[in-house]
């Protein structure tokens, strides 16, 4: 993008800040893949403002488990990704990175990423064609 071999690109913001801001900004965010506009860049709309999808789009990290685990270990797992996305530090650390945290279980996880499959489909398709 930089190098003007492609018009626009998708990137996290925490990637491209620098690049957006001060007197001469190399770069122009178009869009967030949000909910709710970004604190940080109020005059950016939202995908769905702009008529794309009124959700969330974004990486999630995820911890895995063999199909077939015991639910005690997987509630084991998800209780400690609980505290520790709390933790005072590592919201800190987050912050400090320009990167947001939205701990969710393994249900609402696996409903993010059928959401985003919907997304991958229904929308970049669109986007594509214009």
């Amino acid at each position: 993008l930089r190098q003007g071999e492609v018009h626009f690109s998708c990137a996290k913001v925490a990637d491209v800040a620098a690049l957006c801001s001060g007197d001469k900004p190399e770069l122009r965010i178009l869009g967030v893949f949000n909910t709710a506009r970004l604190p940080e860049y109020p005059d950016v709309p939202t995908l769905g403002e702009l008529g794309y999808y009124k959700k969330w789009y974004g990486s999630a990290r995820a911890l895995v488990l063999p199909k077939g685990t015991p639910q005690e270990i997987v509630d084991f797992y998800v209780e400690a990704f609980r505290k520790t996305m709390q933790d005072p530090a590592c919201i800190e650390a987050h912050q400090k990175a320009g990167m947001s945290l939205d701990f969710k279980d393994n249900k609402q996880l696996a409903e993010l990423i059928a959401a985003q499959e919907i997304f991958c489909r229904d929308v970049v398709s669109k986007l594509y064609k214009k």
